[in-house]
């Protein structure tokens, strides 16, 4: 948990020990605590704002194909390590037939070998 997290937690509970009971909303417990110096109004670049908020819009546009499947329209394959969901995998290879189709790979032994620690000593 971040520093940034545990200090709105704060806020929140001493809001809940000073008035008796819980803010009815986050917005009037973040109100408090501004008022009363606990924590930073911060500054934020509008242009970084709106392009996270069309990040998470366009991760959101789903479509489905001739054959019903449903898939990300915006979302980018990404064949990594066993790192790829099937139904967009499918959908791709789907529209683009005239391509060597993506291959999805379910065998997870080398990812959970890299994951034990005794193979981060080993690479060390």
């Amino acid at each position: 948990m971040t520093r940034y997290d545990e200090q709105l937690q704060k806020v929140w509970h001493q809001y809940e020990a000073q008035n008796g009971a819980v803010p009815s909303t986050s917005c009037e417990a973040v109100a408090w605590g501004v008022a009363l110096g606990m924590i930073q109004v911060p500054e934020v670049d509008p242009l970084a704002k709106l392009a996270e908020d069309m990040a998470t819009a366009l991760r959101e546009e789903y479509a489905t194909d001739e054959q019903g499947r449903r898939y990300r329209v915006n979302h980018a394959v990404r064949v990594s390590k066993g790192g790829v969901q099937s139904t967009d995998v499918e959908a791709y290879n789907g529209f683009h037939k005239s391509e060597s189709p993506i291959q999805t790979i379910f065998d997870f032994r080398d990812d959970i070998e890299e994951r034990k620690p005794e193979s981060r000593d080993r690479a060390a």
